[in-house]
């Protein structure tokens, strides 16, 4: 059963029974699930790079390349018609 954690105290007014340890959660929080079931860009086999075909009509397609540039934290999406 569980029961709530009640402080006790002896007659000096110290603490007798102190919290040992810490609780472990095994199971992960939101950010941790979020960033599991973030899915990765697929790339080709250049590095930073990928390229996207779109359909514009009938037999006709625009192909550009996407290239990313990380500078620091920041992430910079060139794009480049091919």
């Amino acid at each position: 059963m569980n029961r709530p954690y009640v402080k006790q105290y002896d007659a000096a007014g110290d603490l007798i029974n102190p919290i040992i340890g810490e609780f472990v959660n095994l199971q992960p929080n939101r950010r941790e699930r979020k960033k599991n079931a973030k899915k990765e860009r697929a790339f080709s086999n250049k590095r930073g790079t990928q390229l996207v075909v779109t359909k514009i009509g009938w037999l006709s397609f625009m192909k550009y390349r996407k290239v990313f540039q990380t500078i620091g934290n920041k992430i910079i999406t060139h794009f480049k018609l091919s």
